[in-house]
């Protein structure tokens, strides 16, 4: 979410404030990746010279199932 404090109701979350709405674990590995790989465009050019390595499902997995188990 972007400029919370602008919002006329700032505890109400937006269409437009999730990154991917779904099942499938690819389709969300891919909307987060391109979610990066813009936010890295961006700090590139304003001049951070940072990087980032895209997320896994290797990565992933394991903390969603411990998501999952621990409910």
């Amino acid at each position: 979410m972007v400029n919370l404090s602008a919002r006329e109701n700032p505890n109400l979350v937006r269409d437009d404030d999730w990154v991917f709405r779904g099942y499938e674990m690819q389709d969300a590995l891919d909307a987060a990746n391109a979610a990066l790989s813009a936010d890295l465009d961006v700090s590139r050019d304003v001049g951070e010279t940072r990087t980032a390595t895209p997320f896994s499902e290797a990565e992933l997995r394991p903390r969603l199932e411990r998501w999952f188990h621990d409910q």
